[in-house]
């Protein structure tokens, strides 16, 4: 996770996606996109169909529309200043 730029990513708020789907949280995207290996892939579904709900649906809601979310870009740009 040190890799990982958390200082630019898109932010929105959002619920829970497991009902009953109403505490508000925020959601973080980031702006770059990290690989990651076929075999870590293989052990998120091998997880999921052990979670009861998840085995037929594979998540608990469908995609929700994009258009009542207040989407912002956060850039915390810092420059290293180096002394003297």
């Amino acid at each position: 996770m040190n890799m990982v730029d958390t200082n630019n990513r898109w932010a929105y708020k959002g619920s829970l996606t497991t009902p009953p789907c109403s505490k508000t949280i925020y959601f973080n995207i980031l702006t770059k996109v990290y690989p990651i290996k076929e075999r870590h892939v293989e052990m998120f579904k091998k997880h999921l169909a052990r979670v009861e709900g998840l085995r037929e649906k594979g998540n608990y809601r469908a995609v929700q529309p994009i258009d009542k979310q207040d989407v912002k870009l956060i850039t915390n740009y810092v420059k290293e200043v180096k002394g003297d």
